[in-house]
């Protein structure tokens, strides 16, 4: 008995993976609509290869994933979702990060960013980790946010935020000062703020 439940939910699942999308939502600022679902590529550019990380990847976006995650500090994760991208760019949407804290810098790992991941923009374009720098530098005039806001001049990213994955607090301040399209927090139950 306990074998035919198996199965049976198994069955269910697929089922239900078959005929019902993902529910969506607007992104933040954004006209995005994205899946309530989304792809972190960092478990895959560390601990996958390529290969398997790949066909995850294409998995993924065939269930109806359609937002991926990635940053230059997920080991082999830029260069795997590029090679999906090279098949499915038009059917994704792609966020990437700049773990820093100048406007040049910004640029040039956006510029890195896009020449690993084989595409000309990205979706979105995220600061990573504000919680973790100096916000007053990363929003200074020649800070990473300036940075992010040329690089959206110029098309090569679309929206630009920030990830706050620590001293989420600190979110709040920003968000009253700084106008930005998109910000990621981390929730977790077991966090008390």
């Amino acid at each position: 008995a306990q074998q035919g439940i198996s199965t049976k939910k198994k069955s269910i699942t697929r089922e239900a993976l078959s005929v019902a999308p993902l529910q969506t939502r607007r992104l933040g600022k954004t006209d995005l609509e994205v899946p309530i679902l989304g792809y972190g590529s960092a478990p895959g550019g560390i601990g996958l290869s390529d290969n398997e990380a790949i066909k995850l990847l294409h998995r993924a976006i065939d269930l109806g994933v359609k937002y991926l995650d990635t940053a230059p500090g997920y080991s082999r994760a830029h260069h795997q979702v590029g090679q999906v991208l090279a098949e499915r760019r038009d059917e994704v949407i792609v966020a990437t990060k700049v773990p820093v804290n100048t406007s040049q810098e910004a640029l040039d790992s956006i510029d890195t960013s896009l020449h690993d991941l084989g595409t000309d923009h990205v979706d979105i374009a995220y600061v990573h980790n504000l919680g973790s720098r100096d916000a007053e530098r990363v929003f200074a005039e020649d800070g990473a946010l300036s940075g992010l806001r040329e690089a959206k001049r110029t098309g090569r990213v679309r929206f630009i935020g920030f990830t706050s994955h620590c001293n989420t607090s600190q979110s709040a301040l920003v968000l009253a000062e700084h106008d930005v399209d998109v910000i990621m927090v981390p929730v977790n139950y077991g966090d008390q703020y």
